[in-house]
């Protein structure tokens, strides 16, 4: 059972990012594509639903502002108090069930870990080229060709990569020369254009389209040349990737 002073922590974190959010005239649904979660996280956080999210030290940087500032309890002292952590099956994100409580040095020292990630992500991206054009699917080259600086959409992940387009499957959304950014970490849907990864005879391979549909074997795929839908086992396309910057050249 949730006592008061518990309701009223979490109301206060997600009063907080509603302000910090609508004082940047940002939606739900655009905080949500920028730190890589869905708008239904974001509304349980802002709704107190939520205790402390995984998600909240991106929120803070999304923002553009401290974490203490969303979360009022790591400005107290380290050592004053310890405090429990809620769960319940509705919201398995916050933490794992067999862990009870944590002390509020432990946070602030996660949120320290956390801030010096943010700091060493905050490079450069990978740009890698296409090689090999294989029926509707291609290869990348092994290393990168180059780098480029880190957009501000993929600020927060670290494993964010860039490709030079190499067909005309997408035209005219991109043309050869165009540069992708894909986010591996960011929620995809339908409608969304994607960069699909494959497993075949020991190559990881890749193709773009936009996804129509997914199911528990395949996914539906529409690439814009030929305007053609086809399918994609999952057996050998194993990832979904969201493309979700495009650069020209």
């Amino acid at each position: 059972m949730i006592n008061y002073n518990e309701k009223r922590y979490k109301n206060i974190i997600g009063k907080n990012v509603e302000r910090y959010r609508l004082k940047n005239s940002c939606t739900q649904e655009n905080l949500a594509d920028i730190v890589g979660c869905k708008q239904q996280t974001i509304n349980s956080i802002e709704k107190g639903r939520i205790k402390r999210s995984k998600y909240l030290p991106y929120i803070a940087s999304a923002l553009g502002v401290n974490i203490a500032d969303l979360d009022p309890d790591l400005n107290k002292d380290q050592n004053k108090r310890a405090f429990e952590l809620t769960h319940s099956n509705n919201h398995k994100e916050n933490i794992n069930s067999d862990i009870n409580t944590v002390n509020i040095h432990d946070v602030i020292n996660e949120h320290k870990s956390t801030s010096n990630y943010l700091k060493k992500i905050n490079s450069d991206i990978p740009i890698f080229a296409t090689i090999k054009e294989l029926d509707n699917y291609f290869l990348i080259t092994n290393t990168p060709v180059e780098y480029i600086p880190r957009p501000h959409l993929v600020n927060l992940e670290k494993d964010a990569f860039g490709i030079i387009i190499g067909n005309h499957a997408m035209y005219p959304l991109f043309r050869v020369g165009d540069v992708i950014v894909v986010h591996p970490r960011k929620t995809v849907k339908e409608d969304d254009v994607c960069i699909f990864i494959g497993y075949e005879n020991g190559l990881m391979i890749y193709t773009i389209g936009e996804l129509i549909h997914e199911d528990a074997l395949s996914w539906t795929v529409r690439q814009y040349k030929l305007y053609c839908n086809f399918s994609l086992p999952k057996t050998v396309w194993k990832k979904c990737n969201a493309i979700i910057i495009k650069i020209f050249r």
